[in-house]
């Protein structure tokens, strides 16, 4: 499973985002508390990204890419700030 996606810097884009994300996570043999896990620490990667690294600048983007592998999933956030 390969996904990269692109969203502003507003807060108000990540519940979709997690929702979609966490709905292709959860087809991978993840047991519920990984996905929880899974979906926390992405919640605050992008959160960090949206205020921290672009600091709330809408005309800014941020990257989210998550890739798997027969026995991990890597998840990436970049933001566009300094």
């Amino acid at each position: 499973m390969n996904i990269s996606k692109e969203i502003p810097s507003d807060l108000k884009f990540i519940p979709e985002f997690i929702r979609e994300f966490i709905e292709e996570i959860s087809k991978l043999p993840f047991d519920k508390e990984q996905i929880h896990d899974i979906k926390l620490s992405t919640e605050e990667a992008l959160v960090n990204a949206i205020k921290h690294g672009n600091g709330s600048d809408s005309r800014l983007k941020v990257q989210i890419s998550a890739e798997t592998n027969a026995d991990s999933l890597t998840v990436t956030v970049a933001d566009q700030g300094k």
